[in-house]
């Protein structure tokens, strides 16, 4: 696996250097174990990062503890189907634990629904995105008015290396049929593509998916790949994202899990904000303090210095009015070279 050149000690991670964006931050694409776990994340996030908002994925249960702790600064993103423990088999009672479940969502004030269907889905389970046997579960979202946070297909090099069984996952281009035949029936469902929708390789084809559909949005979760490969892209990174600069929301894909080897450490946390940092608001190459396996060489990333009006749409306007706005929570922004203040009603 290509490692940095550079210990994590090397890295300023703990005392980044000073921001070209002054104001609060969301973290529109992030895990958490359980509520007390996410408190780790905060306290890298908001004091060193100023990412004192987020869209944590999580159970049901777990989300309303969150909100019940933080309140307006979490907009949970709750499973909506789990293809680990859902019962495939009987789509009456799936149809009917479903429905119940979106109801139970809409109900606690919760707005936005989780999917994960990636070519590994089909490992756990048959059922397709655009099944038919599924349109109940988008109709009853469509008429609770709620949003889909969807993870589609993953990284090219998995699907040359680790997804080749053609008949098991299928090519990447048959996993965006699945999605845009859903963005076509359900046009007033906003659907947030995670990780670039999967393709922050192919910048043409994110375009015409952004330009086809105007209830998807893109988020730039996934640090390292997300870094690797805008970074191939430089200046036309660049270029893509100031033209679609009101359709990408910012999210780092952290999981807040003390269980996990490397979760719930200040350091590691700090590694995914740093290069997001550097790699959004910074010009020129960096190294990164990140392990990447799927890089070439020595992990590397090239800063895309936005301007300020697309930092601040992308790190904040952007995700605010999907989530907040709508809402009762709404978070109070705060423009560019502003002091970063908080709302009055959050909780620390």
């Amino acid at each position: 696996m290509p490692a940095p050149l550079a210990p994590l000690t090397a890295f300023p991670l703990l005392k980044p250097p000073p921001r070209r964006y002054a104001g609060e931050i969301i973290d529109a694409h992030m895990h958490s174990k359980d509520v007390e776990s996410i408190q780790a994340y905060w306290d890298v996030a908001d004091p060193l990062y100023g990412v004192r908002y987020a869209v944590p994925i999580v159970d049901f249960l777990t989300g309303k503890g969150l909100k019940d702790r933080f309140g307006e600064r979490v907009q949970p993103a709750i499973w909506g189907i789990h293809p680990r423990n859902e019962n495939f088999k009987d789509l009456s009672a799936l149809r009917r634990g479903k429905e119940a479940h979106l109801e139970n969502i809409a109900a606690a004030g919760m707005r936005i629904v989780k999917l994960w269907f990636t070519p590994r889905f089909h490992e756990w389970g048959s059922l397709r995105l655009d099944d038919p046997a599924l349109d109940f579960f988008f109709e009853r979202i469509r008429k609770l008015g709620l949003a889909i946070l969807i993870h589609v297909a993953d990284p090219d090099r998995w699907f040359a290396r680790q997804l080749s069984d053609l008949e098991q996952h299928g090519p990447k281009a048959e996993h965006y049929l699945q999605l845009v035949h859903r963005l076509e029936e359900f046009p007033e469902i906003t659907v947030q593509a995670a990780h670039f929708a999967a393709h922050p390789e192919d910048l043409d084809h994110l375009h015409d998916l952004l330009e086809r559909y105007p209830n998807l949005v893109l988020d730039s979760s996934a640090t390292k790949w997300i870094a690797r490969e805008f970074s191939v892209h430089g200046p036309a990174g660049r270029d893509f994202l100031v033209s679609h600069a009101e359709r990408v929301v910012f999210g780092t894909d952290l999981v807040a899990n003390p269980d996990r080897e490397k979760e719930g450490k200040l350091e590691h946390y700090a590694t995914r904000f740093y290069v997001h940092q550097m790699m959004w608001e910074q010009e020129g190459e960096f190294d990164s303090p990140i392990e990447d396996e799927d890089a070439p060489d020595v992990p590397r990333f090239r800063g895309l210095g936005l301007p300020a009006e697309v930092l601040r749409k992308f790190y904040w306007e952007n995700a605010r009015r999907l989530y907040w706005d709508a809402s009762a929570a709404k978070p109070r922004s705060v423009g560019v070279g502003q002091e970063a203040t908080a709302p009055a009603a959050s909780a620390r």
